[in-house]
């Protein structure tokens, strides 16, 4: 993933798609509206839409030994929160990328979803959902 607001947004120390098994988010998305699009987002939503994310990951940071000297650390820790909250809602999408609040909720709840071995697989690919993140116009 080479957007740096979703890399911010998902980061779990370097691996943007490494988050399987996470803890919050409850079941009614961020609380922004999902037809609105991310690059338009007020701070606030920004906000919103960051504590989501970091809440579908949030943790206890722990290492999966894929085999072949390959480990991934996934998680973040309750005390990072905050601060993992804050770089994400610090800089959204570019101006023109057309992703909506909901297409982003939908891409990383499935990412979220991601088993261990999944995650290590050379063969895991992208969900449909999160297409967007090869958009030019939101790199």
């Amino acid at each position: 993933m080479s957007m740096k607001w979703i890399a911010s947004a998902f980061l779990c120390t370097g691996l943007a798609i490494a988050c399987g098994g996470g803890g919050g988010g409850g079941g009614d998305g961020s609380g922004v509206d999902r037809d609105e699009v991310v690059a338009d987002l007020s701070q606030d939503e920004l906000g919103d839409l960051c504590e989501y994310f970091i809440g579908l990951q949030e943790q206890p940071e722990r290492t999966v030994d894929c085999g072949d000297g390959v480990t991934l650390t996934v998680g973040i820790n309750p005390e990072d929160v905050d601060e993992e909250i804050a770089d994400c809602a610090s800089e959204g999408p570019p101006a023109g990328c057309p992703v909506t609040v909901g297409e982003v909720e939908d891409c990383f709840e499935q990412l979220e979803a991601f088993s261990d071995a999944q995650l290590c697989s050379d063969t895991t690919e992208l969900p449909a959902a999160c297409d967007f993140i090869n958009d030019p116009l939101c790199q």
